[in-house]
C-alpha cells in the first residue's frame, strides 16, 4: 500500500497545503495503473511505505529469538547507550 497527497490548494508565501490523503491497495492490477498515471502528475506525493533496511531486519530476529539486552531502569540502558 502507499499513500498519494493530492494539493488541493498552495499558497507559496505562508506554505499552506489542503491535501487530501488516498491509499491505494497495490495489490490489484487498477491500483497499480492509478498510481503510475499519478506519478507523472505534479499535484500528486507518491510517499511509498517503510520498509526496514537489513540491519533492522536483523535485529528485529534476534529480539524475536530472545537475544536482546534486558535494563533494570532507563539510567542503565541510557548508560548502556551512551558507551555504545
Amino acid at each position: 500500500m502507499c499513500k498519494i497527497y493530492f494539493l488541493r490548494k498552495f499558497v507559496l508565501k505562508q506554505k499552506r497545503y489542503n491535501m487530501t490523503t488516498v491509499i491505494l491497495d497495490t495489490r490489484y492490477s487498477e491500483a497499480k495503473k492509478l498510481l503510475e498515471r499519478l506519478k507523472g502528475q505534479q499535484y500528486a506525493k507518491i510517499i511509498e511505505p517503510n520498509t526496514p533496511n537489513a540491519e533492522t531486519i536483523k535485529a528485529i530476529n534476534e529480539v524475536e529469538k530472545g537475544k536482546g539486552q534486558r535494563h533494570k531502569s532507563v539510567n542503565s540502558l541510557m548508560d548502556d547507550l551512551m558507551n555504545d
